[in-house]
C-alpha cells in the first residue's frame, strides 16, 4: 500500500463526513463520505474498482507492445 497515512486520512474523513451528515441530516456530507470511502478502498485493496482494470490493461499492452 502506498502512503498509508493518506489512506488512513481518507477513512477518517469518510467517517467524519458520515457522522456529521447523519447528525445534521445533510445529504451532501453523506455523499462526500461515500467518495472518501471509495478512495480509501481503492488505495487499501489492490485491484479494487474500475481504475485497477485500466491499469492492468495498460500494463499488458505495454508488455506486449500492442495497444489495448
Amino acid at each position: 500500500m502506498k502512503h498509508p497515512l493518506v489512506t488512513a486520512l481518507l477513512l477518517v474523513a469518510a467517517l467524519a463526513c458520515y457522522g456529521f451528515g447523519l447528525g445534521g441530516d445533510i445529504a451532501l456530507l453523506l455523499a462526500l463520505g461515500a467518495v472518501f470511502e471509495l478512495g480509501f478502498w481503492a488505495r487499501a485493496v489492490p485491484g479494487f474498482g474500475l481504475l485497477s482494470r485500466k491499469r492492468e490493461q495498460r500494463a499488458e499492452s505495454a508488455s506486449t507492445g500492442h495497444p489495448g
